[in-house]
């Protein structure tokens, strides 16, 4: 500090009055120095406590925009399978001309075969009401007690998704076991499964419960909707604050370089897919998907591979990928060995598969330019990167992360 006060002079014969006011002067430069030290630390360590309140209060809220989210996807899917599945009924004396996306929908729709339909991440809610601390940064009473109540009612309401008669699925994943045993088929048949079950009067019953289910999901994305706009009144936390703070908490690393990203990257490698990005100094790639399938009719791992080309740039932060029409493909069965009795089984997938690329592959020579957008980032040796982007299917940006291959430099 280099403030400078006023020290007495002893050594000059002072008054009485003159004495009382050196040492007046000493007593309040020496206080005014130890308020300003200590002052000024706490002043920084209140600060901090406030901005990181405000931070675990942005995440909080975070966190029930995601919970509203997953709610409305909740009812929108919920809606689109039983329009399905009504669809399905009304031609089930001719199932075999309905496509398999649409039969396996409808399958997803009425069986237990999926045990994680409801599920959340409950870190944020375990980290909010453990720590006392994290109350003490915030110190709004009227937030922690609408955050509290969020968390109670959304673990009620996965309680009821996963429990309550209403959303369990009327077909027991044991039919499905016996099902598979009795049909020796390599490729599921979903018409045959179907036809018999979507008539059974607990598959009628659940359909009818569908438009409860879609009320019940849609008011509740809704209510924790209203808990995140209350919570974000309460702390003054706008839209862009919380916009920003999502930016800064979702990127990491520097952004990406046209340089740095010449070589070959890897975003998925193992015993079910492999997938890598081939970037070229002429701003040409090479996209490559490799699917290992194995069944309990062969001994080995099937390989379905699939290519795209294409060209890329960088603007700003954005990796642009432009798709040419089209693709190539391969079916690599040299690692597999049929069992004995079940040779014509396997060769009639591995037709019926190499039937359905083909035509896809002619249907796709038709398609226009496809352009994609990442967001990237790469970490401080060059040899990570970070990419997002929209998810087609949700909306929702998603996160990949690629390596760069051991021998690209």
């Amino acid at each position: 500090m280099n403030t400078k006060f006023k020290m007495p002079q002893f050594r000059r014969t002072l008054t009485w009055s003159g004495m009382v006011k050196e040492l007046m002067l000493t007593f309040l430069g020496t206080t005014l120095s130890i308020v300003l030290t200590f002052g000024t630390a706490q002043y920084f360590e209140l600060k901090q406590q406030r901005d990181d309140g405000r931070q675990t209060a942005m995440m909080v809220i975070h966190d029930m925009e995601i919970s509203a989210d997953r709610f409305e996807q909740y009812a929108k899917r919920e809606e689109e399978r039983y329009l399905m599945t009504q669809y399905v009924l009304e031609r089930l004396n001719r199932l075999d001309s309905i496509a398999q996306d649409t039969l396996s929908h409808v399958y997803f729709y009425i069986t237990q075969s999926n045990t994680d339909d409801y599920k959340f991440d409950d870190s944020n809610e375990k980290l909010f009401l453990s720590s006392q601390d994290v109350w003490k940064n915030i110190n709004n009473a009227t937030f922690i007690d609408v955050a509290q109540r969020f968390f109670y009612y959304r673990r009620d309401m996965y309680e009821v998704l996963n429990h309550f008669e209403l959303y369990i699925k009327p077909i027991p994943r044991t039919e499905l076991t016996q099902f598979m045993k009795e049909h020796n088929s390599v490729q599921f048949d979903f018409a045959a499964y179907l036809s018999e079950r979507l008539t059974r009067p607990e598959v009628k019953d659940y359909l009818i419960g569908s438009h409860q289910r879609q009320h019940d999901l849609t008011s509740s994305r809704t209510n924790i909707q209203e808990f995140a706009k209350r919570c974000k009144f309460i702390m003054d936390i706008s839209d862009e604050e919380l916009k920003e703070y999502l930016d800064k908490r979702k990127h990491g690393g520097k952004p990406l370089k046209k340089n740095q990203l010449i070589g070959t990257w890897i975003l998925a490698n193992d015993m079910e897919q492999y997938y890598e990005m081939q970037f070229n100094d002429d701003f040409s790639f090479l996209s490559t998907s490799v699917y290992n399938t194995r069944h309990p009719y062969y001994i080995g791992s099937m390989s379905l591979n699939i290519s795209y080309t294409g060209t890329w740039n960088i603007i700003g932060d954005s990796l642009i990928l432009l798709y040419n029409p089209g693709f190539d493909y391969t079916i690599d069965t040299m690692q597999i060995r049929c069992l004995a009795d079940k040779e014509k089984e396997v060769m009639e997938y591995i037709n019926n598969l190499d039937k359905y690329y083909k035509e896809a592959k002619e249907e796709a020579k038709t398609d226009s330019v496809q352009r994609s957008s990442w967001a990237a980032f790469m970490n401080g040796n060059g040899k990570k990167a970070e990419v997002w982007r929209i998810d087609n299917e949700t909306g929702k940006e998603k996160c990949y992360y690629m390596d760069k291959k051991e021998n690209d430099k």
